[in-house]
């Protein structure tokens, strides 16, 4: 069946009242992700800093921590 003229005008108007929903959930997806990227620094800071406040002790064997 074909499409009449005002199918594809009301189809448009669903995209457009959809596009701040759109636009919503894609900033909220931008955030989050720029929450968790935020979050892997930080603890990735954190990790090399302690990892270098124990940079002067040995190192242990893998082997001997898993046994």
């Amino acid at each position: 069946m074909p499409w009449e003229c005002g199918d594809a005008k009301h189809l448009n108007g669903i995209f457009t009242l959809l596009l701040p929903c759109v636009q919503l959930m894609t900033n909220i997806q931008v955030l989050t992700a720029l929450n968790w990227y935020l979050t892997a620094v930080n603890i990735h800071q954190v990790l090399a800093a302690s990892v270098e406040g124990t940079h002067d002790m040995p190192p242990t064997p893998i082997s001997r921590t898993i046994t």
